[in-house]
């Protein structure tokens, strides 16, 4: 049986998409070609909406689109010419929704971008239940394909290792995730002081960078500018405690970073909002609201949850996810 052809946005070089901060379209595409045919891989010039069109309309059947989120303005004409185009050729199109609306300024046209693709999509590929909240849809609506953020496997064996960082922070720094401002409550609370605090972040401005690191100095906080490997994470999550996820921001829905750390050695503090929320509500993760429940967590200790997560993230694979949508879409 022939596969079937699709077309993913947006579209890199599979190298760029490989050493990208954010794995998720490399994992993505190089995992749903065992399923599908996917036309445009490895063709980055189908990054551009318009070349996209012209170039591979007529060569798949079904159009994945990711992040409309983040389209803007100009791309509304675009769209409003390409839906019915795409319904007249039979096209079909399934979109993932990534976040609640668009992490930059874009937020109202985001917005307006979502209900589009939430009315006229074929499929809408979910991957926390939060965002039936937000699409206004039910779990067993026949748009819906819902698929928790699949995970990398992980060989992590060693669990006797010295926890000797109490809470780390890692990913990509944005002012939106809160950091700062976590960090300044921490030098204040009593019950934070005394705890050692590892921030493991690659800063796209060395200025927010020097500023960190001066405005903390001479505390238990110590702060890194770099990209870690996936064996260096590893390793600093064998050691911590606490793998603390602040976004601050309402925009967050789903988390990369939180896919990785799901299956490691450590527990896990997020915000309940989005996927966080309903890993806590399964009670695989810590939520929190205010800082100060933090602190609490920190001190009193909490029950290991690593075997539970394990038994999760069991049937989370990228693999699978590309073989349940196979069965989902047709």
């Amino acid at each position: 049986m022939d596969k079937v052809k699709i077309c993913i946005h947006p579209m890199r070089k599979l190298d760029t998409l490989k050493n990208s901060y954010n794995p998720y379209m490399y994992n993505l595409v190089t995992t749903l070609k065992n399923d599908f045919n996917v036309v445009n891989i490895n063709d980055e010039r189908s990054g551009s909406l318009y070349f996209f069109l012209f170039r591979y309309f007529f060569k798949a059947k079904w159009i994945f689109f990711n992040w409309v989120e983040n389209y803007r303005l100009k791309h509304l004409i675009y769209f409003i010419a390409f839906i019915p185009l795409a319904k007249l050729f039979g096209k079909k199109i399934v979109w993932t929704h990534h976040n609640v609306f668009s992490h930059n300024d874009r937020k109202y046209i985001g917005k307006v971008f979502i209900k589009l693709f939430n009315l006229f999509g074929d499929k809408i590929i979910i991957h926390t239940t939060e965002s039936l909240i937000h699409l206004k849809r039910r779990i067993n609506d026949k748009k819906i394909i819902y698929f928790f953020h699949p995970v990398m496997p992980v060989n992590d064996i060693v669990t006797n290792a010295e926890k000797d960082i109490d809470i780390l922070i890692w990913g990509k720094y944005h002012e939106r995730k809160g950091i700062d401002e976590f960090l300044n409550f921490a030098i204040k609370n009593k019950e934070l002081q005394n705890k050692k605090i590892k921030v493991v972040s690659k800063f796209d401005k060395n200025e927010d960078f020097k500023r960190l690191t001066s405005k903390y100095f001479n505390t238990n906080i110590s702060i890194e500018n770099k990209y870690v490997t996936e064996e260096e994470l590893i390793k600093y999550h064998i050691h911590s405690r606490y793998i603390f996820f602040i976004y601050s921001g309402p925009s967050v829905l789903n988390s990369g970073a939180l896919a990785f750390s799901l299956p490691l050695h450590s527990e896990i503090i997020g915000p309940r909002r989005g996927a966080f929320k309903e890993l806590g509500d399964k009670g695989l993760i810590l939520n929190y609201e205010k800082f100060q429940e933090i602190a609490d967590i920190v001190n009193r200790g909490n029950k290991d949850t690593y075997q539970l997560r394990i038994a999760f993230c069991e049937n989370l694979s990228w693999l699978k996810f590309s073989h349940y949508l196979s069965d989902k879409i047709y």
